[in-house]
């Protein structure tokens, strides 16, 4: 996945100053609130379809509905990234408030 290559791996193509910079808070902080609302929220949970694949990971989740917070963008502006539909991103906010 593009996000965790990017972010989270090892070799992330982005430094800890450029993830700050982009998400507007420090990483440990945003996998708190990752990992907070995977444990609590079971839409932010990732599980299998009906042909048994993944569905979207927690991290994708939160990542939408965090960066249209921070920065005001429509849904449809996240979908080529993260690899998440407008309908999926809109709903990952949604759930992101109404059970927050």
């Amino acid at each position: 996945m593009q996000l965790w290559n990017d972010y989270f791996g090892e070799d992330a193509t982005y430094p800890s100053h450029m993830f700050r910079r982009h998400f507007r808070m420090n990483k440990p902080l945003f996998m708190r609130i990752v990992d907070g609302l995977s444990a609590e929220i079971p839409y932010f949970q990732q599980r299998r379809d009906a042909t048994g694949r993944f569905s979207h990971s927690p991290l994708q989740k939160a990542t939408a509905a965090i960066r249209m917070m921070a920065y005001g963008c429509p849904a449809d502006a996240v979908d080529e990234y993260l690899r998440l539909g407008e309908t999926t991103a809109l709903l990952c906010l949604e759930h992101f408030f109404k059970e927050s």
